[in-house]
């Protein structure tokens, strides 16, 4: 990862008041649009079940004057090979290590992109990585990538790298100490 490339950009990049909470069963049940089919299903009938049974954690975008819910992220923990990584990326003896994984993050579609909803969840999801790794056992945060365009955008804009098999969905992965570095930066830069 270069020093030019920004992991944590904070909260530049919306100008609009927002706030992002932990899912309510009321959350499920709001209009909720997505042109993946698959993520809005997610969001109404298994968001809240996989939150009840410590499944994931999901957690909502609220912007006045947009859809009840602009978007939304789930994060859960899981595992990655050390074989998958680059050598040395993240130092350990263990064959599997513990990662925070993204298991979805979408974007209701009445919403602009031009809003950032999803960069704005993005950043929540790194920072929320960032702090349970003072809790608990993670290397960093992992994901599946589906195609071309969002592995040079998880690439470009929050420094994730493409790492194990080639074909997609593509696995991706940032490194808390990676995580931490740019948090480091961002706060020098700012003070």
């Amino acid at each position: 990862m270069s020093e030019s490339e920004s992991i944590l950009p904070g909260d530049s990049v919306s100008t609009l008041p927002y706030k992002i909470i932990a899912l309510r069963h009321e959350h499920t049940e709001q209009d909720f649009r997505c042109s993946q089919t698959e993520l809005a299903k997610f969001f109404r009938d298994d968001a809240w079940k996989s939150e009840q049974l410590g499944l994931s954690r999901t957690f909502v975008l609220l912007i006045d004057g947009y859809a009840p819910v602009v978007g939304y992220y789930s994060l859960m923990m899981g595992r990655i090979t050390k074989t998958d990584l680059p050598k040395g990326q993240v130092p350990t003896m263990l064959a599997q290590l513990p990662v925070a994984v993204l298991g979805k993050l979408a974007r209701d579609e009445r919403v602009p992109k031009d809003k950032k909803a999803g960069a704005i969840l993005m950043v929540d999801a790194l920072k929320r990585t960032l702090a349970v790794s003072t809790e608990i056992g993670c290397t960093g945060l992992m994901l599946d990538a589906k195609n071309e365009g969002l592995v040079r955008y998880y690439h470009g804009n929050f420094g994730l790298d493409a790492v194990g098999q080639t074909r997609y969905p593509r696995k991706m992965f940032v490194s808390v100490a990676d995580l931490k570095a740019s948090h480091e930066a961002g706060q020098s830069d700012s003070g």
